[in-house]
């Protein structure tokens, strides 16, 4: 029973804080309970469901990373049905700062690695994700990001389903690893394999290949940034193995109405602040769509690139790529990798 948070009075059914405990397990497992309830722990579904079949109960979920952020969801409506249904799940009534991660969830059964309850056709969402849930299609996320990746646990970076805003699912590359993990990367330049001199659909839908050279699409970026507050990562490194970072404590874009408007701000790090001071708020321009704000000639068709240019750039890190050192302005000689990730 947890008597402090938010009023006290919690039956807790579920802590995950260390990795102490495996929670890969099978259908007796989560459905009889495992683990030690002063430490790692999964109560029982059996149990959950007694807990949530009479009345009104409210379900709250509180998570934190290890930098000390933390968030929270609470829902006004929950229960659990008993075991000749898998434990179908019924939630609604959200509320908090965390994101409402579970809704996409509410009215399916249990699964585990098993014990395939979940609707995707194209294979078993419990073994696929190494792990027990309420599964919808695995490629309807049940998770909003790559940070909650991250804080639920995810430790190897990779392909992962994310769903930001409640619409069509989609996949990103989540970086677990950098700079306390839980990043989505949405660039990626790193031996010029991918032809980056491109068209606006190009751009607005994204091209290339996640686990390589890619750029993930602008109208997937704008999901990712609409709603709350987002911090951008640029790590940049060259061939001689010189690195270096900026971090932005502020990063929208805005939607294709408005040319998908760039706003980033609080820069940090060690790489010259070369973004803000000059591209927050310009529109984003292709070789086939000129946004930039020099006349009588398109920065992306000049310098072979796009970019939320000004007049025309002090960074372009969708240039032509070079594999040896050159100062030609069309372009980079460097490794690159841009990610977001939401501030909690």
């Amino acid at each position: 029973c947890d008597m402090e948070t938010d009023g006290g009075g919690w039956t807790v059914f579920q802590r995950r804080q260390d990795g102490s405990v495996d929670f890969y397990r099978y259908w007796t497992d989560y459905e009889n309970g495992f683990g030690n309830l002063t430490g790692e722990f999964w109560l029982g579904l059996s149990k959950i469901h007694r807990l949530t079949k009479e009345g009104s109960n409210t379900l709250r979920v509180d998570l934190g990373d290890f930098e000390g952020n933390t968030a929270y969801a609470n829902y006004s409506t929950f229960s659990v049905s008993d075991g000749s249904i898998e434990y179908i799940l019924t939630v609604g009534g959200y509320s908090g700062t965390a994101g409402d991660s579970l809704a996409n969830h509410n009215g399916l059964r249990f699964s585990t690695r098993d014990n395939d309850n979940d609707p995707w056709s194209g294979g078993h969402c419990a073994q696929q994700y190494t792990g027990a849930w309420w599964y919808n299609s695995c490629h309807y996320s049940n998770l909003n990001d790559c940070k909650d990746w991250y804080n639920n646990g995810s430790t190897t970076s990779g392909l992962y389903n994310i769903n930001p805003d409640g619409g069509t699912p989609f996949t990103v590359y989540c970086d677990i690893e950098t700079y306390g993990g839980g990043w989505t990367v949405f660039q990626r330049r790193q031996d010029g394999s991918v032809d980056f001199y491109r068209y606006w659909t190009d751009y607005e839908n994204g091209f290339g290949d996640l686990t390589g050279e890619f750029w993930l699409g602008l109208s997937k970026i704008h999901r990712l940034t609409k709603e709350g507050s987002n911090t951008l990562r640029v790590d940049l490194g060259d061939f001689e193995g010189n690195t270096s970072y900026a971090n932005y404590s502020t990063f929208n874009v805005s939607d294709g109405s408005t040319e998908y408007i760039l706003t980033v701000g609080g820069y940090s790090g060690t790489a010259t602040d070369s973004l803000a001071w000059y591209h927050s708020g310009r529109r984003f321009t292709t070789r086939d769509n000129d946004n930039d704000l020099r006349s009588g000639t398109n920065c992306a068709q000049s310098f072979t690139g796009a970019w939320w240019y000004n007049n025309c750039y002090y960074s372009s890190l969708n240039g032509r790529y070079f594999n040896t050192s050159t100062s030609n302005v069309q372009g980079i000689v460097c490794y690159c990798e841009i990610a977001t990730q939401p501030t909690l």
